[in-house]
């Protein structure tokens, strides 16, 4: 019978060669990571209309900041005017979930599918040394230390970049 998954998985363990044996599990399992974030990076831009997004993302915190003003102010009259808007900023705060929920959509069966196939590349047991604990994470922990990471250091150092060019234009 042909097993074009175990071809793959072969394929990759010959490939890697020695980057699917500890301690090179640890690195690997991390560049996975990172091309996991970069591709989620590329389909972002790719996928999602930013500055549309900026637009809605800034007239619904207007919105909502003349709300907030208007019942600490308890201005009836200002309140029933921002109340006959509410349905077109519901409207926006849609959008604005539909379009940040595009890269999980796209992103979610290539992620699963790597983490999948890595699985079985380097196996489970023994893929990281955690010296704090004194520990051997398995593949799942550290893919998923390592995927939270990876996200947590491209957002950080990525987006306020990301952000300050939106503002400027």
């Amino acid at each position: 019978m042909f097993d074009l998954y175990g071809m793959i998985i072969k394929a990759l363990r010959a490939l890697l060669g020695p980057m699917t044996v500890w301690p090179l599990t640890t690195i690997t399992v991390i560049l996975l990571c990172l091309l996991i974030e970069a591709l989620s990076i590329l389909v972002g831009h790719k996928a999602v209309d930013r500055a549309k997004l900026a637009r809605y993302q800034q007239e619904v915190a207007k919105w909502d900041a003349e709300y907030l003003r208007a019942l600490k102010r308890a201005d009836k009259k200002a309140i029933d005017k921002l109340m006959r808007r509410k349905p077109y900023i519901e409207k926006l705060r849609y959008e604005i979930m539909r379009e940040n929920f595009k890269v999980f959509a796209i992103m979610f069966v290539p992620v699963i599918a790597l983490w999948s196939i890595f699985k079985d590349v380097v196996g489970t047991s023994k893929v990281a040394f955690f010296p704090l604990l004194n520990i051997w994470l398995d593949f799942n922990t550290w893919y998923i230390i390592a995927i939270f990471s990876m996200s947590f250091i491209f957002q950080r150092f990525l987006k306020p970049a990301q952000r300050g060019k939106r503002r400027k234009t």
